[in-house]
């Protein structure tokens, strides 16, 4: 090599002698030199590509017999800038699972997709749980949960099964969020379905099961809507195939506060004709059962009220509407309806929250009146059974909640 040195100071940058130290360092396996000697070379000369390619991939071949692979990456790195696309199939997963350790996704992705285009059926099984990490680290979600998909369904062990149960149950989830957002409830109920029989992640799992019945109800499919506890178990998390939701702190009341609203009068809002004009805002349908209660038209307030409640369950005046919903029902001596009607709030407490939302209305003067006399008339109601308006003390709660 020392000699070849001597030759090219004396002669300068000639093909011939580039070419036999470019190939002699690569031989001793020193990268850098080789680098070198052949980016000097194909400046000159770019037909000796050839022999290029050739010692980077002996060089990479040895490295990665030795366990060194960073050497091994290296060598590929500089087979790739001379020639793109060179790398071999049988090297592409080693080099693909050094990227994906060091967190580069994005270039490991590539040589992964070339391993499979070349043995779709005999790569090991672990290759789809590693292509759906990478598609869920660029937040690729789709091509992600297939992957996790394939991965479970060679029934793995261990913390790999673990994790690819976790990232499944967050892509499934996601992705029915999306779906529901963009008017498809039938996928969106097969996703989070998806998410309560992965049974991960676990802090899902309770939005899951909400979701779910939200959609059922919203499909009509009542019975199924609630989420029943089989005979013989105790719910929750020992049972995953029939869990209960756990609803807890404020937040968690409202939640199961806007359910209970729904199953109380989303059959009758469904079930009953459709006499107001479809595509009405919530305010809207609340302006017109507050001209309906004036009129006394009960039916008519009725399923404007109820209407509003299901079109907006959380919004701060479905005390209000519920209030008004069964004042309509106590006027045509509807007495059990009523009570579960005005039911999740005390009387007096309803009566302050539906004043108060109904301050700023434009016909407030007739409301109020009507309002003012509902202690009195809540008071004069019949005592209702347990099973219609559920444990005092829990409406107590959320009265104050």
């Amino acid at each position: 090599m020392a000699e070849y040195q001597v030759a090219l100071r004396q002669r300068g940058d000639q093909p011939e002698i580039l070419l036999r130290l470019a190939h002699g360092y690569s031989h001793l396996d020193r990268l850098d030199e080789t680098n070198d000697y052949y980016s000097r070379l194909l400046a000159v000369d770019s037909s000796l590509v050839d022999q290029a390619v050739a010692d980077y991939l002996a060089m990479a071949r040895r490295a990665l017999e030795g366990d060194d692979r960073a050497r091994f990456a290296r060598a590929l790195e500089q087979l790739e800038a001379v020639w793109p696309g060179a790398v071999p199939a049988e090297l592409a997963l080693p080099f693909a699972r050094y990227y994906y350790e060091l967190g580069e996704y994005t270039s490991a992705l590539p040589l992964y997709l070339a391993a499979l285009a070349v043995q779709p059926d005999s790569v090991e099984p672990r290759v789809d749980y590693e292509l759906g990490r990478i598609y869920y680290e660029l937040e690729e979600c789709g091509q992600a949960l297939e992957h996790f998909r394939a991965f479970l369904a060679t029934r793995p062990s261990g913390e790999a099964r673990r994790d690819s149960r976790w990232h499944a149950g967050q892509c499934a989830f996601q992705l029915a969020q999306k779906d529901r957002s963009a008017g498809r409830p039938t996928e969106a109920l097969a996703g989070f379905e998806e998410v309560i029989a992965l049974g991960a992640p676990q802090t899902l799992l309770d939005d899951a099961w909400f979701e779910r019945g939200e959609i059922l109800f919203t499909l009509g499919e009542f019975d199924e809507a609630q989420p029943r506890r089989p005979k013989g178990t105790t719910g929750g998390r020992s049972n995953p195939q029939h869990p209960l939701p756990k609803y807890r702190g404020r937040a968690g009341m409202k939640r199961l506060g806007r359910l209970t609203v729904l199953l109380l009068v989303g059959p009758a809002v469904l079930g009953c004709p459709k006499e107001l004009p479809p595509g009405l805002s919530a305010d809207e349908i609340y302006r017109i059962g507050l001209e309906k209660f004036e009129r006394r038209d009960w039916n008519g307030t009725i399923e404007a009220m109820q209407r509003y409640v299901f079109a907006e369950p959380g919004a701060a005046r479905v005390d209000s509407a519920q209030l008004l919903t069964g004042e309509a029902y106590f006027n045509q001596r509807q007495y059990l309806t009523a009570g579960p009607a005005t039911g999740r709030v005390s009387p007096t407490t309803s009566c302050h929250r539906a004043r108060n939302s109904t301050r700023n209305s434009p016909s407030r003067r007739s409301t109020s009146a009507a309002l003012s006399r509902c202690s009195i008339r809540v008071a004069r109601m019949p005592r209702w059974p347990s099973s219609a308006l559920g444990n005092s003390r829990t409406r107590s709660r959320v009265s104050t909640t």
